[in-house]
C-alpha cells in the first residue's frame, strides 16, 4: 500500500522523458529492420535516414537524467552513492559485453588486444559506448562537482559556452582530425555541458524556459533541419547545435510538476514500469536486433505508407521482445542485469 501511493504521488516527467529516449533508442537501432521500398507518397531512404535524427535527444537526454538523480542522490546520501553506481552499471555492462563477445567476435581472430579493442572499448554493440562514457563521468564525477559549484552563478554563460562548442565541433573541421574520428564520440568531451548543466539543475531549477509544451516537442524538427540545409561535418550525430537546443527545450518539461495521479490510469503504470525498465531495453534491443536478423529472412516489403508503419512497427517488435525478456530475467533473479 505504501508503495502504491509513493509511485502515484512520484513526479511523472522524469519517466516520461526516459520512457521517450529509450524509444528513439531502439527507433534508431531498429527502424531497418523490415526493408521497404518507397511508394510515391512515401519517404525515401534517404529522406528516412535523415529524419531518424528527430531522435538523437535520446542519449543525451539519459546522460543529463543520469547526472541529475546521481546529484540529488549524492546530496540525500553522501559521496559513498558513487561507488554503488558504479558498480550498478559495471555488472551489467560486463555481462552483455560478454555476451555480444561471445556472439560476434571471429574467432579466426581470437587475442586479448582483439577482444578489448573491438569489444571492450565502445564498439562491440550498439548503444555500448554510453557505458564508457558514463565510466569516465562517474571516477571524474567530484571534479565535474566542483566545476558545476564554481559555475553555478553563470548559467547563461554555461548555456552560451556550450552552445559555441557544438558550433565548433560541427563546423570547425575539428573532425575531419582522423584521430578524433577514430575516438569517436565515446570520450567525455562532448558530452560535459549535459553533465554540468545536470548537476546544476539537481541543486536549482536552472531549465525554466516558458514555452508551450507542443512547441518544445516540435523543436526536435530543427535537428533534421540543420543536417539538411548546413551539413554539419561532425564526429557525431549528437555533437550538433540542434540538438543540444532541443534536448534543454525537452528537459525543460521536468520544471511541470505533475505526478502519476494526473496521469490516465491505463498509461501511468506502463510509463513507470517501463522508466525502471530503460537500463535492460537498451542492453537486450541489440541482441534481439541481431536474433531477428539471423532467424528470420524478411523480404523487401511495398505499400503506401511503409516508410512510417514498418520502421514504427520494428520498434515497437524489438521494444516489446525486450521489455518480455526483461520480466523473464527478473523472473529467474537475474534482475541486475537488466536494472539499477
Amino acid at each position: 500500500m505504501h508503495q502504491e501511493i509513493s509511485y502515484k504521488h512520484r513526479q511523472a516527467v522524469p519517466d516520461l522523458l526516459k520512457v521517450a529516449a529509450i524509444f528513439a533508442v531502439v527507433f534508431i537501432h531498429g527502424f531497418t529492420l523490415f526493408p521497404f521500398a518507397s511508394t510515391p507518397i512515401d519517404f525515401s531512404h534517404g529522406q528516412i535516414d535523415l529524419y531518424v535524427n528527430v531522435f538523437r535527444f535520446c542519449v543525451p537526454v539519459f546522460i543529463f537524467l543520469w547526472a541529475y538523480f546521481l546529484e540529488k542522490s549524492i546530496l540525500k546520501s553522501g559521496k559513498g552513492t558513487l561507488l554503488k553506481r558504479l558498480y550498478k552499471i559495471l555488472i551489467p555492462f560486463a555481462c552483455w559485453t560478454l555476451v555480444y563477445t561471445i556472439i560476434k567476435a571471429d574467432i579466426r581472430q581470437m587475442s586479448i588486444p582483439y577482444i578489448f579493442v573491438k569489444f571492450w572499448t565502445g564498439y562491440g554493440w550498439s548503444g555500448q559506448y554510453y557505458f564508457i562514457i558514463l565510466f569516465q563521468f562517474i571516477t571524474t564525477f567530484p571534479l565535474w562537482r566542483w566545476i558545476s559549484n564554481k559555475l553555478s552563478k553563470f548559467v547563461p554563460a554555461v548555456y552560451l559556452l556550450s552552445l559555441l562548442f557544438f558550433i565548433f565541433i560541427a563546423y570547425s573541421g575539428f573532425s575531419d582530425i582522423k584521430l578524433v574520428m577514430r575516438i569517436s564520440d565515446r570520450i567525455f568531451i562532448y558530452w560535459w555541458p549535459y553533465v554540468i548543466l545536470g548537476i546544476m539543475h539537481a541543486r536549482k531549477n536552472i531549465l525554466t524556459f516558458t514555452m508551450p509544451a507542443w512547441l518544445k516537442i516540435i523543436s526536435l524538427c530543427l535537428i533534421p533541419l540543420e543536417i539538411y540545409w548546413l551539413k554539419p561535418n561532425t564526429v557525431s550525430p549528437y555533437a550538433l547545435p540542434a540538438v543540444f537546443i532541443t534536448t534543454l527545450l525537452l528537459l525543460s518539461l521536468l520544471r511541470d510538476q505533475f505526478t502519476y495521479t494526473d496521469l490516465p490510469h491505463a498509461v501511468a503504470r506502463p510509463v513507470s514500469i517501463l522508466a525502471s525498465f530503460t537500463l535492460g531495453i537498451y542492453c537486450l534491443n541489440p541482441l534481439v536486433i541481431l536474433a531477428i536478423n539471423y532467424y528470420f529472412s524478411i523480404n523487401t516489403m511495398q505499400f503506401p505508407g511503409a516508410s512510417i508503419a514498418l520502421p514504427l512497427a520494428s520498434t515497437i517488435l524489438v521494444f516489446g521482445i525486450s521489455v518480455m525478456l526483461i520480466f523473464f530475467l527478473k523472473k529467474i533473479k537475474l534482475g541486475m542485469l537488466v536494472s539499477t
